[in-house]
């Protein structure tokens, strides 16, 4: 009887005990596997995404830096400079000058310093309207000026010390190598300082210092300086 109550003992054992190892052997099995597999896994997860992410970053980082190159504005320093250099006719012919722009409520003329009729005005010219200033020998230094209607003030690009108030009103912007863009600023004292109450591009013209350049001697000019040279050489061979 004791051998019959030990036998079902064991078998009931059997079947409650053996199911429970064998899960716990699979959770064991999985949990290790894990241990040793899955970090590794989700470490290369990780840092696959990790690549992709700097590379993401090092594409849009290069971009933002390329445009930032191209559309970078400049120093007030670097806008003093150039709005303080003469403004000179690149090569010999016509001076074309197109309105841009106006962002102001006073009404201004444009002038050609030094020229009694106005160019244009920054109430009634058209974006795009283009006006030609002539013809002009290269080097020629060429400045405009505003009038305030409304004010009765008259404001010149260059120097502040070309205006009434000491103050500069022009901003010169370098489009390409013969365009400039100028921008002026119409109220006394400088205003709100924003140059955009008359805008407008000036084509075949350059920024630097007038007469500061030695003009470039003609072809003629260097045949009579060689034969001068030659001469000079003849007679002192004859001399020795």
């Amino acid at each position: 009887m004791r051998f019959f109550t030990k036998v079902a003992v064991a078998a009931l054992s059997v079947c409650f005990v053996m199911p429970a190892f064998a899960t716990n052997s699979k959770y064991d099995f999985n949990q290790s596997w894990n241990l040793k597999h899955g970090n590794a896994y989700k470490k290369y997860d990780r840092d696959h995404h990790i690549d992709a992410y700097k590379d993401k970053f090092r594409k849009i980082s290069y971009e933002k830096n390329k445009q930032s190159e191209k559309s970078r504005d400049i120093t007030e320093y670097e806008q003093y400079f150039l709005a303080t250099q003469d403004l000179l006719v690149a090569s010999d012919g016509d001076v074309m000058l197109t309105f841009i722009s106006k962002s102001a409520a006073h009404s201004s003329d444009l002038f050609l310093t030094g020229t009694p009729d106005a160019i244009l005005n920054n109430q009634s010219a058209h974006p795009g309207q283009v006006f030609n200033l002539g013809s002009f020998v290269a080097g020629t230094k060429l400045a405009f000026d505003i009038f305030n209607n409304t004010t009765g003030f008259r404001f010149f690009t260059g120097l502040p010390s070309s205006n009434p108030d000491n103050t500069l009103h022009a901003l010169f912007t370098l489009l390409n190598e013969d365009t400039i863009k100028i921008g002026f600023e119409d109220l006394f004292g400088g205003g709100d300082k924003d140059y955009n109450d008359l805008i407008f591009k000036v084509s075949n013209v350059k920024l630097g210092l007038a007469g500061s350049t030695p003009p470039i001697p003609e072809p003629a000019t260097y045949l009579l300086m060689l034969s001068g040279l030659l001469l000079v050489s003849r007679a002192k061979n004859r001399r020795n």
